[in-house]
This record gives C-alpha cells, sequence and structure tokens, in this order.
C-alpha cells in the first residue's frame, strides 16, 4: 500500500500513514482519521503547539491548531526527539489516534 497519498481538492498534499483499525465502521473515525474499508484508517499529520510538558512523568499535552488538546507520552516522540528536547511553546507536528481516554499524538516532531 502507498505510504503517501496527495488528495485533490485539498490546499496542500497531506502526508498519510496506513494503520490497521479495529473497526469495521466505514464512517469518519474523529477529526483527524477516517476509515476506508473494513480494516484501515487514515492518519492526518496534523501541527500544533507544545501546552504542557511533565518531563519526570514523560508526557504532556499538545494543542493543534484548532485548539483541541491531544496527550502524548515519551514512547510516541519520533525518532530523534526527547521529552528533554520538548519546551513549551514549541511547534510540532504529530499524527493522532484515539484513545479511551481521548486523542494521543504519536510521532511527535519538531516543526520545520
Amino acid at each position: 500500500m502507498p505510504s503517501d497519498v496527495h488528495l485533490t481538492g485539498h490546499p496542500a498534499p497531506v502526508a498519510v500513514d496506513w494503520r490497521l483499525a479495529a473497526s469495521t465502521d466505514s464512517s469518519v473515525e474523529s477529526d483527524a482519521s477516517v476509515s476506508t474499508s473494513a480494516h484501515e484508517e487514515v492518519y492526518f499529520v496534523a501541527t500544533g503547539t507544545v501546552k504542557r510538558i511533565v518531563t519526570d512523568r514523560g508526557f504532556g499535552f499538545i494543542a493543534d491548531d484548532q485548539g483541541k488538546e491531544h496527550f502524548f507520552h515519551l514512547s510516541g516522540l519520533a525518532a530523534g526527539v526527547s521529552i528533554e528536547s520538548l519546551r513549551e511553546g514549541d511547534k510540532v507536528t504529530f499524527e493522532t489516534e484515539r484513545s479511551d481516554r481521548g486523542p494521543r499524538a504519536t510521532n511527535v516532531a519538531l516543526a520545520e
């Protein structure tokens, strides 16, 4: 399967990550993802700002560009990014996934 897809009619190309989804619902799953079949879910790369970091506990929160908060854990940081390298106010890119406690940011990286 392709790892990048360019959507026509969208103002800019959007990178997507293809992952298996447990749901068999073909409707929209969340603001940041769309089910494309019974076992595929598309995750859009989002941008946001680091709002809070709890370094000693290994987690923090990101507000996306629409103001929605996403939890992140140090295990969800992109390669080469450490929790100590992030600062409140940093602009980041990330993917989102649903958790039982709300939206969770994964693959968190500093925006270029």
